[in-house]
């Protein structure tokens, strides 16, 4: 039974051998082909320093939020059949 480990080794060794042999090793230099001749490359501009950033505004504050009519205390005695209310002892 092959293990992983030997299916991985062979897949390494096919690899390696159908790797052409011009990426294995230099070819001797009568044998090297010169690149076409390209034009110089013209120098890169040269960085611009970027301006500092703007100071962050400040946020302006918030507006104040409305009441909320859940945390004002109901004006009076809640009415008798009200949810939640208790009934009385009797």
């Amino acid at each position: 039974m092959a293990t992983p480990r030997a299916a991985h080794s062979a897949r390494l060794q096919s690899w390696r051998w159908r790797r052409p042999s011009s990426l294995a090793e230099d070819p001797p230099p009568s044998q090297q082909r010169l690149p076409p001749t390209l034009p110089p490359h013209p120098p890169p501009p040269a960085p611009r320093a970027a301006p500092p950033p703007p100071p962050p505004a400040a946020p302006p504050p918030p507006p104040p939020a409305p009441p909320s009519p859940w945390s004002a205390p109901a004006p009076g005695p809640p009415p008798a059949g009200a949810a939640g209310a208790r009934p009385p002892p009797p």
